[in-house]
């Protein structure tokens, strides 16, 4: 589990990554973090299956990606190798605020996420303050985000 994080300014040279999970890497639940100034992706995550050298078999599902805010990433997601073994049709991103390109693979669960170019109306996200103004579309209607600053164990 990777939970309530601010994850922010990697100064990697060549790929610059907030969350990676490696290959087959399954079973992982992603939320409530804040990932913003990534270069390249605020969270990657592998779809390969891996067999062992003694046979046992590792896959990358169920994967799931909730409650996250994303701001000024190179990618906000980034699924590779959707065609390697994992099955897609168990990985989840639900209830997200994307400010960038997403991609996950077609058969993944998508549902109640914010992408661009609906503003979020963060109050201050150039001061690094991802808390949302009233009227934010991000807490209308199915869309109940909650901020960084309202997000508690247990509340979605």
């Amino acid at each position: 589990m990777v939970a309530y994080n601010w994850i922010h300014d990697n100064l990697s040279r060549g790929v610059g990554v907030g969350v990676y999970l490696d290959n087959a890497a399954g079973g992982y639940t992603i939320h409530h973090n804040v990932i913003w100034n990534i270069p390249s992706f605020g969270v990657s995550f592998s779809a390969a299956l891996f067999v062992d050298s003694s046979g046992v078999t590792y896959t990358a599902n169920d994967n799931v990606a909730y409650n996250n805010t994303f701001y000024n990433n190179g990618s906000d997601v980034y699924v590779y190798d959707p065609a390697r073994g994992a099955d897609v049709r168990t990985m989840k991103g639900v209830n997200n605020i994307f400010t960038a390109t997403t991609k996950f693979p077609p058969d993944a669960v998508e549902q109640n996420n914010l992408h661009p170019p609906t503003d979020p109306l963060f109050v201050a996200a150039s001061r690094n303050n991802f808390q949302l103004r009233s009227g934010s579309p991000a807490n209308l209607g199915d869309h109940r985000w909650l901020s960084w600053s309202s997000a508690r164990p247990g509340s979605l």
